[in-house]
């Protein structure tokens, strides 16, 4: 999957709102779960990369660190 979070949150909003249609099928209700399922895992992960990005730039007393960027290491 290669989508910005906003784009794949704009989807899982999306599934949430076929799943809350009540002339979407039980077949098609089971497969946009699935897919809400793994657009959730993605976002999850997208935050969690932000929130390790910031922890490296921010120290435990919440000061700035000087940032390095990997690939200048």
């Amino acid at each position: 999957m290669n989508l910005t979070y906003e784009e794949a949150f704009k989807q899982l909003e999306t599934i949430v709102n076929k799943l809350q249609d009540e002339n979407t099928s039980l077949d098609e209700a089971v497969e946009l779960f699935k897919q809400g399922i793994e657009l959730q895992k993605y976002c999850q992960t997208l935050l969690k990369n932000a929130e390790d990005k910031v922890a490296q730039i921010i120290d435990e007393d919440g000061n700035l660190k000087d940032f390095v960027h990997e690939k200048d290491e």
